[in-house]
């Protein structure tokens, strides 16, 4: 199987950074079922999806970032470089 593309969740950190780990999805269904049961576990019930073209946005009722989810094109090993 080659995977062209991966979706990455981030989480949104209260600095303004990365809390330096992310989960890597092969889909932006399975990506946004997890941050959506994520959120709630923290007692988010309703998320907000804002597209940015590379990118989806989760924040809560109060405007708040929770997770970004990132896509990217996968390079394979017998790709020539860029």
């Amino acid at each position: 199987m080659t995977v062209d593309i991966v979706f990455i969740v981030e989480p949104a950190s209260e600095d303004g950074r990365d809390r330096r780990w992310a989960h890597v999805y092969l889909s932006m269904a399975k990506a946004k079922a997890d941050v959506a049961y994520w959120a709630a576990k923290a007692g988010h019930a309703t998320l907000h999806w804002e597209d940015n073209t590379w990118s989806q946005a989760a924040t809560s009722d109060s405007g708040e970032l929770l997770y970004t989810i990132v896509h990217t094109a996968v390079r394979q090993d017998s790709d020539p470089p860029p």
